[in-house]
């Protein structure tokens, strides 16, 4: 496999934080070419005017997730027809940080961002978990009462990708902590279980409407372009 083919491989695991789904699935990966050892990613986006905080965190991620494969220092990324792209990449390439490209729009950390989002994951995930639960058998009064080994042991899909979530947040990951928690890792108690995964629907209806509208935006900004890349465009 050429080391373009590793990188986007790699690429697979870095998601857009507002709607929960990779930035190759989501089409935002134009390209990846490698010469010499070092390897240029090219992105794309749905509008000219996406927001500069979550387009830095994307650059930033995909830039981190390709130095994983190649090293440190081996990568560039930019993002094509961006108001911000110029000052987004070098930014990110001198690793100089958010609120120092942009003093004026940085309100908070961009971890703090990330954060705010990724407990947001975290619930919607636990959500996919608690309905491939109940599909086989597990009452849904009786999920406040699980913990993690219970659920490991029936080891429903979507597991794999809440357990990560939870590891990545450090709210407890043992077989005996709580299966049902809040996004601050918290236990949900009975009382609020009705009210927790309202919450956690609505908000996955969001990601979801997020997801559409960006692909189709996408789409119609460059119709040229296939919204996945394939073999075809990794060099």
């Amino acid at each position: 496999m050429s080391t373009a083919s590793d990188v986007l491989a790699a690429l697979e695991e870095v998601h857009d934080p507002e709607v929960d789904r990779s930035v190759t699935d989501m089409g935002f990966i134009r390209s990846v070419t490698e010469d010499g050892g070092a390897v240029r990613i090219v992105m794309q986006l749905p509008t000219y005017f996406c927001a500069p905080n979550f387009t830095w965190l994307m650059v930033d991620d995909v830039r981190q997730a390709a130095e994983r494969v190649v090293g440190k220092g081996a990568v560039s990324v930019s993002v094509e027809d961006h108001f911000e792209s110029e000052r987004i990449q070098s930014g990110v390439q001198s690793r100089g940080g958010f609120m120092t490209a942009f003093p004026s729009e940085a309100e908070g950390n961009l971890e703090d961002l990330r954060d705010h989002f990724r407990r947001k994951t975290l619930l919607i995930r636990q959500e996919q978990v608690c309905r491939q639960l109940e599909e086989v058998g597990v009452d849904a009064e009786s999920l406040v009462d699980l913990v993690l080994g219970d659920v490991i042991r029936l080891d429903p899909p979507a597991l794999g990708k809440y357990l990560t979530t939870r590891e990545e947040l450090g709210v407890g990951s043992r077989h005996d902590d709580p299966f049902l928690i809040a996004a601050d890792g918290r236990p949900v108690g009975p009382e609020q279980v009705r009210a927790h995964r309202r919450s956690a629907r609505v908000m996955a209806v969001s990601f979801e409407g997020n997801g559409h509208l960006c692909k189709a935006l996408l789409a119609e900004r460059y119709p040229a372009q296939l919204t996945t890349v394939d073999e075809g465009e990794v060099a």
